[in-house]
Parts: C-alpha cells; sequence; structure tokens
C-alpha cells in the first residue's frame, strides 16, 4: 500500500499530531515555555505511539474497504 492510497482521515490526523508536536517542540527550545525535559520526552512518546496508533488505523480501514 503506498501513501497515496492510505485513507484521508489518517493523513489528516497525522499532519496535526505532527503539527502539534513541533509546535510544542519550538516553544520549548524558544526558551520562554514552562515545560521540563521530561515532558518533551513525554510529546515524543505520545507523537510515536500516536502515529503508530493513527498509521494502523489507516492500515485497517483500508484493510477492510478494499474495492
Amino acid at each position: 500500500m503506498s501513501w497515496t492510497e492510505f485513507p484521508l482521515f489518517a493523513k489528516a490526523l497525522l499532519g496535526l499530531l505532527a503539527i502539534f508536536c513541533v509546535a510544542n517542540f519550538v516553544y520549548f527550545v524558544s526558551g520562554d515555555s514552562p515545560y521540563s525535559q521530561r515532558d518533551m520526552i513525554a510529546l515524543v512518546v505520545i507523537f510515536v505511539v500516536g502515529s503508530a496508533i493513527i498509521l494502523s488505523a489507516g492500515f485497517v480501514f483500508r484493510l477492510f474497504n478494499k474495492s
């Protein structure tokens, strides 16, 4: 399955998750953030686990909706 065949909802959720994580990381690096390094590690874990869930859901959705 190529990326172009991947369900649109999964692409959108993955994009929103990436934007959220990058925005929080940039905020952390700027120096004005109240976040600690532990919070940033948690953000990476959220991104990895969230991405895995979204990609799995998209794959399963595509698997069951083959035409």
